[in-house]
C-alpha cells in the first residue's frame, strides 16, 4: 500500500441505490435508552419480577404500537417524529417505573393529596374480571367510564399489574408530543414545531402526570389530537381528516364529555365564522358530528357508554361546569384555606375580578413549602414547577403574537380553546388543583414554542415578565397561606 493510499480519508459506505443513508441514533437517545435499563434494574428488587417482567413487556408493546401509528399517520418527518415519540415514551417510562417505586418504599395505598387513581385502578380491574369472564357490559358508578375501560382493557390482557395500565399513559402523553410538533409545524414552521414537540415531550410536570393513573393525560392527547384535526379540516375538508376528528371526539366524550362539547363548540366557530368554502366544512363537521353519534350509539347498545343516558353526554358545557363546581365546592371547599376557600363561597361569573385569579391559580400550584417531605404529588412536581414558571412567559408571549398582527383564523382557534378549557376549569372550581390543566398542556406548548423564538428579540422584556410572574407567584402564596 503506498503512504498516500495509507492517509487517505475513509471512504464513506455505499448505499444502494435509491436509498437514503442511514440515520445515526442520537446521544440524548441512547441516554433516554441507557436511563431506561437503569430504571428497570431500581424498579426490580423493589416491585418484584413478575412487576418488572410486565414493565419490560408492556412498556416494549405500547412503543412498537406507538412507534408504528407515528409512522403510518405522520405525513413528513417521519424520522424526527418516530425518534420523538420514542424518547418522549422512555422519559414517562423512567419517570413512571421510579414514582412507582417510590410509591411502593413509602408503604402508602396512595400519595397524599391525590388518591382518585386509587379508584380508577379498582374500577379498571373490575372491567377486566367481567371481561375475562365473557361479560361485555360492566355497571360503574362513574357516568364516564372511558378511562376504566383503557385500564381494563390492559388488565385483561396482563393481570392486575399496576404499572402496565400507567404505561398506557406514557403511550399517550408521548403521542401528545408528536400531535404538539404537527400542530406547532403547520401554524408556524419546523423549528417552532421540534421546540413544541420537545417541550411536550420532556416538560416534567407531564412527566409525572403521565406516572400515575390519572385520565389528564390521555384527555391531552385527544384533545391535541382534535385541534390538530379540526385545523387540517378548516384547510382542507377531507374524508382522511373527517374521520379522524370524528374519532378523535369519541374517547373525549367517553372520559369527559364537558371537554368535548367545549372543543365541539369552538370547533363549530372556526369552520363556520371564517375562511371559504364554510358549506363544505360546515358539511364535513356533520358528517364527522354523525360519527360520534354513531359510535356512541353502538357503545351505549353495548352497555359500555356510561350509567347516563346517551343525551346526557351533549350537555351545555358551561352549565355542566357550574354543577361540578357545587360538588367540588362540598367536597374540597370544606377543607380549602386561604384564597381557594374565599373563591369557593363566591360566584365568579358575577365577579370578574375573582375569574381571573382563578384562572391564573392553577398555572401557578402547586406552592413551595405547601407539601413539605412528605410523599405526595405536590412533592414530586415541585422540580418540575421551576420550569413551568420560566415557561408561562413564553405562553402569554405565544398567545399575544396569535392575536396580534398577520393573525389566522386557526391561530386564533388554538388560543380560543386553551382559554375555553381554562375557564372551564375555574368556573368548574378545579382553580386548586393544577391536574385539570393537564388536559391542555401540550396545545399550549405550541404557543410556547413560538414565544420561546421571540426571546432572543424581546430578552428584556421576557425577563420582566418572568420577574412579575415570580411577584405574583410569591403574592399567591403570601394570601394562600392567610
Amino acid at each position: 500500500m503506498s503512504t498516500a493510499a495509507a492517509f487517505a480519508p475513509p471512504v464513506p459506505p455505499r448505499t444502494p441505490a435509491g436509498l437514503p443513508p442511514r440515520a445515526h441514533t442520537p446521544v440524548w437517545l441512547l441516554l433516554l435508552w441507557g436511563a431506561a435499563g437503569v430504571a428497570t434494574l431500581v424498579f426490580l428488587p423493589v416491585a418484584g419480577l413478575g412487576a418488572a417482567a410486565a414493565a419490560v413487556m408492556s412498556g416494549g408493546a405500547f412503543l412498537a404500537m406507538g412507534t408504528w401509528g407515528v409512522r403510518l399517520l405522520a405525513r413528513g418527518d417521519r424520522v424526527f417524529s418516530t425518534r420523538l415519540f420514542t424518547g418522549a415514551f422512555l422519559a414517562r417510562y423512567v419517570v413512571a417505573l421510579l414514582v412507582s417505586a417510590a410509591v411502593l418504599l413509602s408503604g402508602l395505598p396512595g400519595l397524599k393529596g391525590g388518591k382518585d387513581y386509587i379508584s380508577w385502578e379498582a374500577g379498571g380491574w373490575a372491567v377486566a374480571e367481567a371481561w375475562r369472564s365473557g361479560t361485555l357490559s360492566v355497571y360503574l358508578v362513574d357516568s364516564d367510564p372511558g378511562y376504566y375501560y383503557l385500564i381494563g382493557a390492559v388488565y385483561t390482557i396482563t393481570g392486575r399489574v399496576p404499572i402496565a395500565p400507567t404505561l398506557l399513559n406514557g403511550l399517550f402523553g408521548a403521542g401528545a408530543a408528536v400531535v404538539a410538533f404537527f400542530l406547532a409545524m403547520r401554524l408556524y414552521d419546523r423549528r417552532t414545531g421540534v421546540v413544541a414537540g420537545m417541550l411536550a415531550a420532556f416538560l416534567p410536570n407531564l412527566l409525572v402526570w403521565s406516572s400515575l393513573l390519572y385520565k389528564d393525560v390521555v384527555l391531552s392527547f385527544f384533545v391535541a389530537a382534535t385541534v390538530y384535526c379540526a385545523i387540517e379540516v378548516y384547510h382542507a375538508p377531507t374524508r382522511r381528516w373527517v374521520v379522524l376528528l370524528g374519532l378523535s371526539l369519541v374517547p373525549l366524550f367517553m372520559i369527559r364529555p364537558e371537554s368535548a362539547m367545549t372543543l365541539v363548540s369552538v370547533t363549530a366557530l372556526l369552520i363556520t365564522l371564517a375562511g371559504r368554502r364554510r358549506g363544505s366544512k360546515l358539511a364535513a363537521l356533520v358528517a364527522a358530528g354523525g360519527m360520534v353519534l354513531l359510535l356512541l350509539v353502538v357503545l351505549q347498545a353495548a352497555g359500555l357508554a356510561g350509567k347516563l343516558d346517551l343525551i346526557a353526554k351533549f350537555r351545555n358545557p358551561l352549565a355542566a361546569a357550574t354543577n361540578a363546581r357545587e360538588v367540588w365546592a362540598d367536597e374540597v371547599g370544606a377543607r380549602a384555606t386561604g384564597l381557594s376557600r374565599y373563591l369557593y363561597g363566591k360566584n365568579l361569573l358575577l365577579s370578574p375580578h375573582l375569574l381571573l385569579v382563578a384562572l391564573v391559580m392553577p398555572f401557578l400550584l402547586p406552592l413551595p413549602g405547601s407539601a413539605g417531605l412528605e410523599m405526595s404529588i405536590t412533592a414530586f412536581l415541585m422540580p418540575g414547577q421551576v420550569v413551568w414558571l420560566l415557561l408561562l412567559p413564553a405562553i402569554l408571549f405565544g398567545a399575544v403574537s396569535a392575536l396580534g398582527r398577520g393573525t389566522t383564523p386557526p391561530h386564533l382557534y388554538v388560543v380560543g380553546v386553551i382559554g375555553a378549557l381554562v375557564l372551564g376549569v375555574a368556573v368548574a372550581g378545579y382553580f386548586s388543583n393544577p391536574r385539570y390543566l393537564v388536559q391542555g398542556v401540550p396545545v399550549m406548548m405550541v404557543l410556547a414554542a413560538h414565544g420561546v423564538g421571540a426571546v432572543r428579540r424581546r430578552l428584556l422584556v421576557y425577563l420582566s415578565m418572568l420577574m412579575g410572574v415570580m411577584v405574583v407567584f410569591c403574592l399567591y402564596g403570601l394570601v394562600q397561606g392567610l
